[in-house]
């Protein structure tokens, strides 16, 4: 599991090299909060483009499955993007531990 959720956060910060305009700053957190791990990778650039969903997003909603957890990707209203991936902390589902 902690490869995948390396290769996570190197994908989310591909594509903001890849897709982002504008961009002069990037964070990267990871926090514990009221009992949730969440993995987040946001930019300021100019949000996203309507589209369809790509294969980036499709992966990050299978391994939020596997975690028992939540993905985001969105717009911020003051500009940038937001992805973010969230669960539980505590005992992994036994899913998640494929991998890992």
């Amino acid at each position: 599991m902690k490869r995948d959720l390396c290769l996570w956060v190197e994908e989310a910060l591909c594509n903001v090299g890849k897709h982002a305009r504008g961009v002069t700053r990037i964070v990267v957190t990871g926090e514990e909060r009221e009992g949730n791990y969440i993995l987040k990778v946001q930019d300021n650039g100019c949000g996203l483009k309507p589209g369809k969903e790509q294969e980036g997003t499709k992966h990050s909603h299978l391994l939020a499955k596997r975690l028992g957890g939540e993905f985001r990707r969105e717009s911020l209203p003051k500009g940038g993007v937001i992805c973010e991936l969230s669960w539980r902390v505590g005992e992994l589902p036994k899913s998640a531990m494929i991998n890992g």
